[in-house]
């Protein structure tokens, strides 16, 4: 009985430790994969499920390199991006983009 509640305990606790710093994340959707266009306007992305989709970019839209690889301000073709973004389907619009060269690339220009 009493290891019985002790095991309840330790998952309750580690399912709200690991449930909090999700949704600090932010309110959006999340869009994970890799860039195959680029322009001022939009992102083209192909998920990792390997749907292909359109986010749009904005001036609001905050860009964020990460690694010791990229040095771009803004994600180029065949780096990894996570989107952050409002709206559905065709009306989705990125407020945030951390974008990272894939291993062996190289430095983005």
């Amino acid at each position: 009985m009493i290891a019985r509640a002790i095991w309840l305990i330790f998952f309750s606790c580690t399912f709200l430790l690991t449930a909090v710093p999700a949704h600090a994340h932010g309110t959006g959707e999340h869009i994970m994969g890799t860039v195959t266009a680029v322009s001022e306007t939009q992102l083209d992305i192909t998920t990792q499920k390997g749907q292909a989709m359109s986010v749009r970019v904005t001036e609001k839209t905050e860009f964020r390199p990460r690694g010791k690889d990229t040095t771009a301000t803004r994600p180029q073709v065949g780096d990894r991006v996570v989107v952050e973004a409002t709206g559905k389907g065709a009306d989705m619009t990125a407020t945030e983009v951390l974008f990272a060269s894939p291993k062996g690339k190289g430095a983005s220009k």
